[in-house]
């Protein structure tokens, strides 16, 4: 195998053997209306959860969670959404923020929620990244009938520059009544963050082939020299 073929096979193993940490971010709102009941994974530097356009400040209520999968039972997080269609600039939504530590990215391949709409609650969820407000990722249509249900978005890949906060809103429509309450509880992110260690090789690598082929390049064979003159 010649020099160059092994600088190749170099740079090719260190892109095949990039891992991420995967990991998940939960708020079962058992103390808190904020702040997430798990642990923050290694790459988070924080995590938060807020409400806006709600005629209602969000509380934390103890009507317990129910009916699915990872239903905690306890607090969970009313407000009263707003009436009518869709509308990002002035619709009920809740955001997350996920914050990556110095030097790292972050992303999301799913998120999970337990729902509840009153009669005249929202019908349907939609998730937006925040910074783009244009398009829905997804949306999800949910039934205002008192009953908790499990809403979930998969295959995702949310995602956002290195040092650069991940924010994303799930935004409720479709209510008929400023009286109605949407409750949400048992939150839950998927977040892959790259490992520092497979950066650190990944750069040591390139740097390691890059300097070989160079002074492969500049080495000239003694059979390409010039006849000397006599």
């Amino acid at each position: 195998m010649n020099r160059t073929r092994i600088i190749a096979f170099l740079l090719i193993s260190a892109v095949a053997t990039t891992t991420n940490l995967f990991s998940q971010i939960t708020w079962d709102f058992s103390s808190s209306a904020t702040a997430p009941s798990s642990s923050l994974p290694s790459g988070i530097a924080s995590a938060s959860i807020a409400q806006f356009n709600t005629s209602t400040t969000g509380t934390l209520t103890n009507s317990n969670s129910s009916g699915y999968t990872g239903a905690s039972g306890g607090n969970n997080l009313a407000f009263s959404a707003i009436t009518g269609s869709l509308n990002t600039s002035s619709s009920t939504y809740f955001e997350f923020t996920l914050t990556p530590t110095s030097g790292s990215s972050v992303t999301v391949s799913s998120i999970s929620f337990g729902s509840r709409s009153t009669t005249s609650g929202p019908l349907s969820l939609s998730l937006y990244l925040s910074s783009n407000l244009t398009t829905a990722i997804s949306t999800r249509s949910v039934t205002n009938n008192n009953n908790w249900a499990l809403v979930s978005f998969t295959s995702l890949a949310l995602s956002a520059a290195a040092d650069t906060p991940l924010v994303f809103r799930i935004y409720g429509s479709g209510g008929s009544s400023t009286a109605s309450n949407w409750r949400i509880d048992d939150v839950s992110a998927i977040s892959a963050v790259p490992e520092p260690a497979t950066f650190a090789f990944l750069t040591g690598a390139a740097t390691l082939g890059l300097a070989a082929f160079r002074r492969r390049s500049l080495r000239v064979k003694p059979a390409n020299l010039p006849a000397p003159i006599a």
